[in-house]
């Protein structure tokens, strides 16, 4: 049993970012959510069953569990005093943030600390993502010179977001994530030139996304970690005896700085380099979000005169709903003005209002205290 729960989450881990069905009309967006809900479940039922046989369960008590299980009940009683209660359970079409989602995200995070312990499951589950991110940027190259052929639309017609792992939004945080892992591959493990040669490869197609979707938040994110991974191989190269550290490793990194480098150009002049570069590729940014007054606005609208709803939210996955609702007027001046946002400024403003203040506080200490627990661990 616990082979199947290993084999389920790896294989529900590594097929979720590329799932879709070919000449199917079948949005890939909820089949990806349906694969989500399949695999963990499966994996979580194999490993209470494997449990039960053992005789014994142990969950760690760490901080960040503890501060996961915070999360996971803040939402689940903002889902039980939801008036549409169904909605905030499981949402329509295993959409994400409901308490369902929430719980199986927890799951993923419980599953991946006990399967993915052995280096050789890491490395299958890294080589899966640079699949993913390879497969998904090939499409994209050859949407470009396929367009117009009707075997190509039909076998890809249910990738409605743009790329193959969802939208461009989703692309570019995915493209964010493999600029870091190559960052750490490629300075830190021992490599051949060819696997170095990768990576640099990898890193610089990241970087072209993160180019054409443009979103300063991303930039800021890859600078900053790129830039604490920048000093820690510095401080890292004075200390003998590291292991996985490589002997033929420079002392300064030049990847990383390099990487720095660009997200600050591309943060400080947003607004001219990474339109002249969207514009040069053809592709014009759909990423829109509501301000971050505007998100607040809402939640003290929403609050007025119902002391429970500032406490615990109008429900999981209504955003939606109270956006129409209560949105700035000056919205309706703007491109914007019958848009239906499916969330506010980011995950913990959308929390704000869809958990109230009992959530976003509950996310809030979650993120501290995983950045503290990262701290210590890179200091240790």
């Amino acid at each position: 049993m616990n082979a199947l729960s290993r084999f389920a989450f790896m294989a529900t881990v590594i097929v979720l970012p590329f799932f879709f069905i070919p000449f199917s009309s079948v949005n890939a967006g909820a089949l990806k959510g349906a694969l989500l809900f399949i695999g963990i479940t499966i994996s979580v039922l194999a490993y209470a069953i494997a449990r039960f046989i053992d005789g014994e369960l142990s969950i760690p008590k760490t901080r960040i569990n503890l501060a996961l299980m915070f999360v996971l009940i803040a939402t689940l009683v903002s889902t039980i005093f939801s008036p549409a209660f169904y909605k905030s359970m499981f949402g329509l079409s295993f959409e994400m943030g409901t308490f369902a989602s929430i719980l199986v995200l927890v799951l993923v995070y419980f599953l991946g600390v006990h399967h993915v312990v052995k280096d050789r499951s890491r490395k299958i589950i890294v080589r899966g993502l640079f699949v993913s991110f390879f497969a998904s940027f090939a499409i994209i190259v050859a949407s470009f010179f396929l367009s117009s052929n009707q075997v190509f639309v039909n076998v890809f017609k249910g990738i409605s977001g743009g790329t193959l792992v969802g939208s461009w939004t989703e692309y570019g945080i995915f493209s964010a994530v493999i600029v870091l892992l190559s960052l750490f591959y490629s300075a830190l493990v021992k490599n051949s030139l060819i696997k170095k040669i990768f990576y640099w490869i990898s890193i610089a197609m990241g970087l072209l996304v993160l180019a054409l979707v443009n979103i300063i938040l991303l930039w800021v994110t890859v600078g900053v970690f790129s830039l604490i991974f920048f000093v820690y191989t510095v401080s890292l190269s004075h200390k003998p005896g590291v292991v996985e550290y490589s002997e033929k490793q420079t002392k300064l990194p030049v990847t990383a700085f390099l990487v720095v480098v660009v997200c600050i150009l591309f943060t400080v002049g947003n607004s001219v380099v990474g339109t002249v570069v969207s514009s040069k590729l053809g592709y014009v940014s759909d990423f829109a979000q509501p301000s971050i007054a505007s998100n607040a606005l809402v939640y003290k609208m929403q609050s007025v005169g119902n002391p429970l709803r500032s406490i615990l939210g109008v429900g999981p996955a209504r955003f939606t709903e109270v956006w129409m609702h209560f949105k700035p007027v000056e919205v309706n001046n703007t491109a914007y003005w019958d848009t239906a946002f499916y969330s506010g400024f980011g995950t913990i403003m959308t929390m704000l209002v869809t958990t109230g203040a009992l959530g976003f506080i509950s996310w809030i200490f979650f993120l501290l205290i995983y950045f503290v627990t990262g701290i210590r661990v890179l200091t240790s």
